[in-house]
């Protein structure tokens, strides 16, 4: 029997992070901070190897997924999985958090 890694990788911070918004399915892109913290990621994981790695299609973890992927020598091919989503949050997605 083949054993299988998982390597869960949070999308790197984004805008409506730094202004406490709700996110969910919205495409925000990630802010200098998160894209910093994903290429520390990478780092982290560039002994590790890949067959293939999953994202949501939301554009902050396309965006994640692809810093930590461009970053390697072999490449790794990227599939998006609309069930890896954020919650929906509907009218709420872009209002302060604090507003509800």
């Amino acid at each position: 029997m083949k054993s299988i890694t998982l390597h869960l990788v949070v999308a790197g911070a984004t805008y409506f992070n730094q202004l406490d918004r709700f996110q969910g399915w919205s495409g925000t892109p990630l802010t200098a901070t998160g894209e910093q913290a994903t290429a520390k990621v990478a780092q982290q994981l560039a002994s590790t190897t890949f067959d293939t790695a999953f994202a949501s299609d939301t554009s902050r973890a396309i965006q994640t997924a692809r810093i930590i992927l461009d970053s390697r020598a072999q490449p790794v091919k990227l599939r998006t999985v609309v069930a890896l989503r954020a919650p929906f949050y509907g009218g709420f997605e872009g209002t302060e958090r604090a507003a509800v």
